[in-house]
């Protein structure tokens, strides 16, 4: 028998409550302890212990004690800049979570960089970035620091919605100043990083304090507006993919993550009394030149992308938790589904400001059908159905055949079905595509133009060599004199990238050779009939998609 106590009540823990209840035994028992309601989990038969601001801690351990609590899980990073870890500890309740010293990883931005800074793998990594620790630092800022650093980030958690970036979020010296300013007086320091261009993601690694697993790669979509603008968010969404990498990654990069997250583990001070267990995932970017860059670390499961961690793992969730809480991840690896997943989050349509009246904060879900109610994970909706000022819940899609344009369209249909005042990104799951081009296509126009450039001398050499050649370089065909005043045209042509497709459309292997043989004769007809010449023969001819 085990007692499981989850803290928070947004979409993550619906998902961690939602898994434990499949995986459990019947003598284990979930419980959760949460900010507000969560309709979810109150359908799933628990009752979330609401939370008030006031003795956080105190709250906690004396319902954990209360309960007989054998293993907590938190959610947010609120519980991790706390010392929960240490005082339920001394109470013989497992947490799997860093303690405070060890959250720091993710709860001072500072700190964790100079962890890095000091370390010869870690400084290739960590982006330019100046500190600004006081008001005499301020000084030093000037148009020319902001436009060299413009990525604006305070030291400390705010949700993710801290970050600015002067020129985009912020558009005045004076406006970048004073939000610096708001935290600096507040004794919080500020991190003014370089800009970086390129695709961001996300990296998961799980540890019981010894050995670390590692996951998969997640897109994440940050900011409210398509295309990435308007503010930032804790997150509107995210995907993966069932090759579990993403199409700008290669197993390069993902062994370069890999080794950032165990990295950031083993440069942790040592500690006799305590380790780290729970999650850790690094946000990076991809920059344009190819080089991975550290954006920032969690430690804690993340969310949405902790959704698609729990529905892909193919383990017992509850029995991972156990294993991570008795230091067993030796002899309980993980692994996960072979699927792509997409999640959409909706959100208030006035998120993340604040509703100035009560009215009309219902969603009506009653034109949904059971499988369609299936994909919702509830996040701040409460038993009315009623939205707050938060996220009120994810769509979450996944399937081995299905691509991602085809589930962002099934997320569409299901949104479209639900009533209410919300928003969400329409693009989630939508790779910048390359330019339709004959290059992108695999037709290199330029470099063959070079090569003809190179050989054109010794095709004319041939020609001077034989009267008989009457045709010139770059014709449609090669033409030379026979006996009398008769000219044979020869000519060649090639099927292209249809070897790439052709089979996959047709299916049929027969038909689609018959197919590209068509093709290709009707090619070579075609640039013999406009010589005024009448098709006798075709030259040998093959094709193939490999190089």
């Amino acid at each position: 028998m085990v007692n499981f106590l989850i803290l928070g009540s947004g979409a993550r823990e619906y998902t961690i409550v939602k898994r434990l209840i499949f995986d459990k035994v019947l003598t284990d028992t979930v419980f959760v302890m949460g900010p507000f309601e969560n309709i979810g989990i109150t359908m799933l038969g628990v009752q979330i212990e609401i939370l008030q601001k006031e003795n956080l801690e105190v709250q906690i351990l004396n319902y954990a004690v209360d309960n007989e609590i054998d293993i907590v899980i938190p959610g947010s990073e609120v519980y991790l800049d706390t010392n929960l870890s240490y005082n339920l500890k001394q109470n013989n309740i497992d947490f799997l979570g860093p303690s405070k010293e060890y959250a720091k990883l993710e709860t001072d931005k500072v700190y964790s960089r100079e962890l890095f800074m000091g370390n010869e793998f870690g400084r290739t990594y960590i982006p330019d970035y100046k500190v600004i620790r006081s008001m005499n630092d301020m000084n030093d800022i000037n148009d020319i620091v902001l436009t060299n650093f413009p990525v604006i980030k305070p030291a400390y958690i705010h949700s993710g919605k801290g970050v600015k970036i002067y020129g985009i979020d912020i558009k005045t010296h004076e406006e970048a100043t004073d939000y610096i300013k708001s935290f600096v007086m507040n004794h919080e320091p500020v991190i003014l990083e370089e800009f970086l261009e390129g695709k961001e993601f996300t990296f998961q690694s799980v540890t019981d304090g010894n050995i670390i697993n590692h996951t998969f790669p997640i897109q994440d979509y940050k900011r409210l507006g398509e295309n990435n603008t308007l503010e930032n968010t804790g997150s509107m969404g995210c995907v993966s993919m069932s090759n579990h990498s993403l199409p700008f990654l290669n197993e390069m990069d993902l062994e370069v993550v890999r080794n950032i997250n165990k990295n950031a583990l083993e440069l942790l001070p040592k500690s006799d009394t305590e380790v780290y267990k729970g999650f850790i995932y690094g946000s990076f970017i991809k920059t344009t030149s190819g080089k991975i860059k550290i954006i920032e670390f969690n430690a804690r499961l993340c969310d949405p992308e902790g959704i698609h961690f729990i529905n892909l793992l193919n383990e017992n969730l509850r029995n991972l938790f156990i294993a991570m809480s008795n230091t067993d991840l030796d002899i309980y690896p993980i692994s996960f589904k072979s699927v792509n997943a997409l999640s959409t989050y909706l959100v208030p349509e006035w998120y993340p400001g604040k509703l100035d009246n009560d009215s009309n904060k219902v969603l009506d879900m009653s034109f949904l059908n059971l499988n369609e109610l299936r994909s919702i994970y509830y996040a701040s909706l409460n038993n009315l159905l009623e939205m707050n000022n938060s996220r009120s819940m994810v769509i979450y899609l996944s399937d081995q055949d299905l691509d991602m344009d085809t589930l962002r369209q099934c997320s569409f249909d299901i949104i479209n079905q639900i009533k209410g005042r919300f928003r969400y990104r329409k693009d989630i799951g939508v790779f910048n595509k390359k330019s339709i081009d004959y290059k992108n296509a695999g037709v290199d126009i330029d470099k063959g133009n070079d090569i003809v450039q190179e050989i054109t001398n010794k095709i004319y050499e041939t020609q001077k060599e034989n009267e008989n050649v009457v045709s010139s370089l770059g014709d449609f065909s090669g033409m030379v004199r026979c006996t009398g005043n008769k000219i044979l045209v020869s000519t060649i042509d090639g099927v292209g990238t249809k070897t790439s497709f052709i089979p996959e459309i047709v299916k049929d292997i027969r038909t689609a050779y018959n197919i590209l043989g068509e093709d290709i004769v009707n090619h070579c007809v075609n640039d013999t009939l406009v010589k005024g010449a009448e098709p006798l023969m075709f030259l040998d001819y093959i094709a193939s998609s490999f190089i």
